[in-house]
């Protein structure tokens, strides 16, 4: 048995069926140790109505990076704002705690040219 605080993270949801019920059993523990970040798509991850990543959305805390101002910020629970205060270009969006929103510009590290 492992104590301690654990982040499981999903990248590519959407494509996680959980067929043997694993992530649902796991989320449904709700155990205050486990922190569960999934990463997805947002065209997908809205059209996947009985699938597990939909328990993680109910927690309406997350990121919408480059969303789309009028569908995304329903995974959420949020409105999105018609107008950002910049472009939404790579690295922006919003950071969605409990339906609170704000604008996000997350850093990535440098790539070296040539």
């Amino acid at each position: 048995m492992h104590r301690g605080r654990l982040v499981l993270l999903v990248d590519d949801a959407e494509q996680f069926e959980d067929s043997d019920q694993a992530f649902t059993g796991l989320l449904a523990s709700r155990t205050t140790d486990l922190k569960v970040i999934a990463s997805g798509r947002s065209d997908d991850l809205r059209g996947l109505y009985s699938h597990w990543t939909r328990t993680v959305r109910k927690s309406r805390s997350g990121v919408l990076l480059q969303p789309n101002i009028d569908y995304d910020g329903e995974l959420l629970g949020v409105t999105l704002p018609r107008r950002a205060p910049v472009a939404l270009t790579v690295g922006r969006g919003y950071v969605v705690a409990g339906g609170n929103m704000e604008f996000l510009q997350a850093a990535g590290p440098k790539t070296p040219v040539g």
